[in-house]
């Protein structure tokens, strides 16, 4: 992060001088410390055939690092349809602007019918990021009989 300061010295012209146009300046200041990771879901593919009852599904997941920071390793949640109980992958650490690729093997589907995935990166909230809103992502997809 970083400001943005106008210096203005003797505004009011109450020093005399020779001349006033050395009385101003304008500095961009970068504060150490403030930099962090920021994860984002860029996509969420669904890999190989059609799934049909009795296989599991198998899904390749994007996640970046839009912010500016390195992060440490982390974790990537995902939960089908409306189970509350999260699976968890690892991630491993990420720079800047890079990005990842995370496989997520399903379990095996007894039902016929439309499911949801849903992806959270840093779901346990272990890396402190610039924003947390958008670490989710959902993606429906049809298991046949």
């Amino acid at each position: 992060d970083y400001s943005i300061v106008y210096i203005h010295l003797d505004r009011s012209k109450k020093v005399r001088e020779t001349g006033y146009k050395g009385n101003k300046a304008t500095a961009i200041l970068r504060f150490r410390g403030f930099e962090r990771p920021d994860f984002i879901i860029k996509e969420i593919k669904r890999i190989g055939n059609k799934p049909k009852v009795g296989q599991p599904v198998v899904f390749e997941v994007k996640i970046k690092n839009t912010g500016d920071a390195r992060s440490d390793p982390a974790r990537v949640g995902y939960r089908i349809g409306g189970n509350p109980n999260l699976k968890s992958l690892p991630l491993p650490p990420m720079g800047p602007n890079t990005i990842r690729t995370v496989r997520i093997t399903t379990e095996l589907f007894s039902r016929a019918q439309k499911y949801r995935i849903t992806v959270i990166a840093n779901h346990d909230h272990r890396i402190k990021e610039k924003k947390t809103d958008n670490n989710e992502k959902y993606k429906t997809f049809t298991v046949k009989k």
